[in-house]
């Protein structure tokens, strides 16, 4: 199974998704996601993160608390 959304939690009409294949941000400029990972704490973060790699060669690391993960088959 890979994730392929992360919805920020939040009742906030300016809540962030983070698609797969989208890009990273909502101005539709700029880099394209291609994979979401989670790490756990014992990999070196302190807490459990996303980690979301763009096509630049870049990553973006979220607090796990904070987004909600969809999951899809491979």
């Amino acid at each position: 199974m890979k994730i392929i959304n992360l919805q920020e939690i939040g009742q906030s009409m300016f809540a962030k998704s983070i698609r797969l294949d989208d890009f990273i941000n909502d101005d539709f400029e700029g880099p394209i996601v291609t994979k979401i990972e989670m790490e756990e704490p014992d990999e070196g973060w302190g807490q459990s993160v996303y980690v979301v790699y763009t096509d630049d060669g870049h990553y973006r690391v979220v607090p796990a608390d904070k987004y909600i993960a969809e999951y899809a088959k491979d």
